[in-house]
């Protein structure tokens, strides 16, 4: 979760390896109309596309497990996310 109790990061803790997910920043009844800057802390391990405040993250197909943060700073506040990396056929 964020810094801030108001807005969080939605969206599973977790992207199977060479799969993608959607990861929401929600903030009470905000209304996006520009796209937000939504940041990876370790590029090699996943992509971003960003469309307003919904972030889809792309895993890499380069065999790396592990976990990455996902950001977005938005009024000045930076919410983070933790997101793991897992194997096709782990179970969760």
């Amino acid at each position: 979760m964020g810094t801030s109790h108001e807005g969080f990061i939605s969206g599973d803790d977790y992207i199977r390896i060479t799969r993608s997910a959607d990861y929401k920043f929600e903030l009470g009844d905000t209304v996006f109309t520009e796209d937000l800057n939504f940041t990876i802390s370790t590029s090699d391990m996943a992509t971003a596309v960003v469309n307003k405040n919904i972030c889809t993250v792309k895993t890499n197909s380069k065999n790396k497990l592990g976990s990455f943060i996902l950001s977005v700073e938005y009024n000045g506040v930076i919410y983070e996310k933790e997101i793991k990396i897992i194997s096709l056929w782990k179970e969760v």
